[in-house]
């Protein structure tokens, strides 16, 4: 891209971040998001939903709640489909209220 004069933005990383994350791919997902922290771009609150949903696509609960709490360190909003990831996350390994601190 940068070859052809063309200057990512965060949408442009979000677009990447989100293409890995529908796949499960955390490795890439979060790869792209440190590439795009890198040229300057904030991470918002579409960005670490993909970053969430890539660890609930990878039935890593554990990772989606990490992500949750540098969501909100970060002071970016959660909204409906933070918490239904985080849900989500958790019934795919048969534990749905294993961590209830999202949710207090």
């Amino acid at each position: 891209m940068r070859k052809l004069g063309f200057v990512p933005n965060a949408a442009s990383f979000n677009a990447v971040v989100n293409r890995f994350a529908r796949a499960g791919d955390v490795r890439n997902a979060e790869k792209w998001l440190k590439l795009m922290q890198g040229a300057g771009a904030v991470p918002g609150q579409l960005t670490l939903n993909s970053i969430i949903q890539a660890y609930t696509l990878a039935a890593d609960p554990n990772g989606a709640v990490r992500w949750f709490e540098a969501m909100q360190a970060a002071k970016v909003a959660p909204n409906e489909k933070t918490f239904s990831s985080i849900i989500n996350a958790h019934a795919q390994v048969g534990d749905c209220f294993a961590h209830a601190g999202p949710f207090q």
